[in-house]
């Protein structure tokens, strides 16, 4: 990774809605989320737009700030 740039929270939830509205995935795999807002972001967005019932957090580095206050997610 040689350079990092931080897209709006508020950015990152549209376009997953936007996106998810469109073409209804299946299945959605996403990775690298730098933050708890980020990550916010995105499981706001998937509860908004789908009907998962199983969303899973896998953290690689053992961040346990970043798994905290996830609301339903289930960690692995």
């Amino acid at each position: 990774l040689i350079s990092l740039y931080t897209l709006p929270n508020k950015e990152i939830f549209k376009q997953i809605v936007f996106t998810c509205k469109d073409i209804k995935p299946d299945v959605i795999k996403i990775g690298m989320l730098h933050s708890k807002e980020v990550i916010l972001a995105v499981t706001n967005s998937l509860k908004k737009t789908t009907q998962c019932n199983n969303m899973i957090l896998v953290s690689r580095m053992g961040n346990r700030d970043s798994r905290d206050h996830l609301g339903g997610c289930e960690e692995s």
